[in-house]
């Protein structure tokens, strides 16, 4: 006797396939057997409220369907009423009967997919291609199959479907899933493409997930190839115009739009470039979604926006939400720093720069770890301008000690002497001593060294300027010879020429 858990399992996987598409289109009772026709209704009105009926109903379906054809007709009807365990059954039967009937294996193989049995299924599309190697349904299936266990597998399938169809658009779709969910985005924009340029434009025909993937694709190589900036840039624009009519608040197709316009505005920064890409920001701007839908990239590109702009104060309150959504993300510390300094707000902008170069930690370059030095000064300059002694020294004691850690890894270099010099001057009409000094630890650091000119010229036009102010005559002439020695139309040394000539030096 059959066993009652037959059907509560069915109830079951009714949850779980809900939503699921039917397999196939209504089934036909077309010389089927009266009697089984109603047997199997009787199977179908009961198998969630009676089970001892709809079991005893099943059993006579299994002792009086004989021939292939009506367990084929049975199976495909239990199917499309979604009763997975009854369909297999008779299916199973079919098989028994008559194992070379390619549409006993077909059945099979979409009931195996019903219940992802994704292993089975693949098998029996497996034995239709030994069959006949050129059925398309059989090889459509089995891509859809090993899409989910051997991607690499699905796209020989549909591979060979382009061959024995090279118009077959919906291949190029499957396969361009394929190479997005691999995150090999070059492919995936390729087959994108094919899909794309040939799919009709309608509801009905075009896979908005898969545009979806096709817009991430072509803005993650773009973002990866910035030879590719402008031409996929116009591209996403393309597609969305065409697809969000369809999905009118579909936030993936809103994003696109913004990124690939503020690509163009980067690459051609024009005001109206600028408005467009104000304009697809508008989905930010407007919260038109909830917080938790908005990524990192939203926040960084309308940051970037409200800088263009000049608004900086919107650029950090947008960049605060960006680090926060990725803390671990060393950039977000970055551009936030930036924007804070735009916004005169230097002293945070220095911690916020150094949790960045925490963030990098050994991938921190000389440029990053100098850069911040560059802040300690232009924060320094700003304490001295306020005739805050104390914070300046503090500043300057800063940009020596972030100095020191690039000196470390490059003792001796000239172009580090000559950094620590000009970040010392806190007024260019003031000499001051201690830049006099590092100037002059430049020129000993340069001496003999080829490639050096410039670096010299700098160090002995602040020499000449601090000589002057400080009425040493011998001085300056011996700096201002070895400058227009260096670069005779020097303006500043051919002035100091002639005032130290006048002076009788």
């Amino acid at each position: 006797m059959m066993k009652k858990f037959l059907f509560s399992f069915v109830a079951l996987f009714l949850f779980l396939s809900s939503g699921m598409n039917k397999a196939m289109a209504q089934t036909s009772f077309e010389n089927l057997d009266p009697k089984l026709q109603a047997l199997a209704q009787t199977v179908v009105d009961n198998n969630l409220t009676d089970i001892d009926k709809a079991n005893k109903a099943f059993e006579n379906i299994l002792k009086k369907a004989k021939k292939t054809s009506d367990q084929l007709t049975l199976a495909k009807y239990f199917l499309d009423n979604e009763i997975y365990p009854c369909a297999n059954q008779c299916a199973e039967m079919a098989y028994k009967n008559d194992p070379e009937n390619v549409d006993v294996l077909m059945l099979q193989g979409e009931i195996y997919m019903f219940g992802r049995s994704y292993g089975k299924a693949g098998q029996k599309f497996d034995q239709i291609l030994e069959k006949d190697p050129n059925n398309i349904y059989a090889l459509r299936n089995s891509a859809r199959v090993y899409k989910r266990i051997n991607p690499h597998a699905a796209m020989d399938y549909l591979k060979r479907i382009k061959e024995i169809e090279p118009n077959n658009f919906e291949a190029d779709k499957n396969m361009g899933d394929i190479a997005y969910e691999l995150s090999e985005y070059t492919n995936a924009v390729a087959y994108y493409d094919s899909y794309y340029k040939n799919v009709p434009k309608t509801a009905d025909e075009i896979d908005l997930r898969s545009c979806e993937n096709y817009l991430q694709s072509l803005y993650a190589v773009a973002a990866a190839d910035g030879s590719k900036s402008d031409e996929y840039a116009a591209k996403m624009v393309e597609v969305v115009e065409t697809v969000q009519p369809f999905e009118t608040d579909n936030l993936v197709f809103k994003r696109m739009r913004f990124f690939a316009n503020m690509a163009q505005y980067n690459s051609v920064p024009t005001s109206s470039a600028l408005k467009t890409a104000q304009n697809s920001a508008s989905y930010i701007l407007n919260n038109e979604h909830v917080d938790s839908l908005y990524l990192f990239l939203d926040y960084l590109n309308i940051a970037n926006l409200m800088s263009e702009m000049e608004q900086y104060d919107s650029a950090v309150v947008y960049m605060r939400r960006a680090v926060k959504l990725n803390p671990e993300k060393p950039e977000g510390y970055k551009i936030l720093a930036d924007n804070l300094a735009k916004a005169n707000q230097s002293d945070e902008a220095l911690t916020v720069y150094s949790t960045y170069l925490e963030k990098l930690g050994d991938n921190a370059r000389n440029a990053d770890i100098l850069r911040l030095a560059r802040m300690y000064g232009a924060a320094a300059v700003k304490a001295f301008k306020a005739g805050d002694t104390a914070r300046q020294n503090e500043l300057v004691q800063k940009i020596d000690e972030t100095i020191d850690r690039v000196e470390k890894l490059n003792p001796g270099n000239v172009g580090i002497a000559s950094q620590r010099a000009r970040l010392h001057i806190m007024d260019g009409s003031v000499p001051q001593d201690d830049v006099k000094t590092l100037y002059e630890e430049v020129l000993s650091r340069a001496a003999g060294k080829d490639g050096m000119t410039d670096y010299e010229i700098e160090a002995y036009k602040y020499l000449l300027f601090y000589a002057i102010q400080k009425d040493d005559l011998d001085a300056a002439r011996k700096s201002c010879d070895e400058l227009l020695k260096r670069d005779p139309e020097d303006s500043l040394g051919k002035k100091a020429d002639g005032y130290l000539k006048a002076q009788g030096k």
